[in-house]
């Protein structure tokens, strides 16, 4: 996947011949599903552009995970893209979406069922994990081209997709480092797990506002 980008680029490259009325530079501000942020956006011709993306969330949601309610932190993302421009505004986006992990906490007061056991806030007082994603391949359409205008707008409508996140869970508490817990664990991790499976597609949606810079 590492070389999809520069294969996409060369190919289009080939496949136009360079134009100087579709040549240029614009940055971006956005914000959607992947949270908001701000990129950069290469014009090589009138129909083939190369655009980089960076988006975070600024705040922490609550997520229940197999009946357990977390705090997640949500993570970076950054996509590196090809736009193919065929008619108008319209485009086809290809490329990659790179994302850092998932870190989840739960605190406790009272009790907590793990795998097969009901733990009291003493026996586990915080639980914590991490889904790890691998690299995604990302396609989508979207309308509004940056390259030219002094302002623009435009919007991304794609998805991700990739392997299912790797999930891993760690406990405080007294209980921590007993055996029969740590079976207990494992079986949440695999509650966890099937829950996340469903994490292997990610639906972008992206609004952006773009300044155009000229070359």
């Amino acid at each position: 996947m590492k070389n999809l980008l520069p294969f996409l680029a060369v190919a289009a490259l080939l496949a136009s011949p360079p134009s100087a009325r579709g040549q240029g530079f614009a940055i971006t501000g956005q914000a959607g599903t992947l949270g908001v942020g701000g990129g950069g956006v290469i014009g090589l011709t009138d129909k083939f552009h190369i655009r980089g993306t960076f988006d975070f969330f600024p705040y922490k949601p609550e997520v229940d995970f197999s009946d357990i309610t977390f705090a997640v932190e949500l993570p970076t993302s950054m996509r590196l893209l090809v736009d193919l421009y065929p008619v108008g505004s319209f485009r086809l986006t290809g490329g990659i979406l790179i994302q850092g992990d998932v870190n989840v906490t739960g605190d406790f007061l009272g009790s907590v069922e793990i795998g097969n056991t009901t733990y009291t806030d003493t026996e586990v007082s915080t639980l914590s994990g991490t889904l790890k994603f691998d690299t995604a391949l990302y396609g989508g359409i979207g309308f509004g081209n940056p390259i030219g205008k002094s302002v623009g707008i435009s919007l991304d409508l794609g998805v991700g997709v990739r392997s299912a996140p790797k999930v891993t869970l760690r406990a405080t508490g007294s209980a921590a480092n007993n055996a029969g817990f740590l079976a207990d664990l494992r079986l949440e991790e695999s509650d966890i797990q099937d829950d996340a499976d469903l994490l292997r597609y990610y639906p972008v949606i992206s609004l952006a506002i773009s300044i155009g810079l000229g070359m």
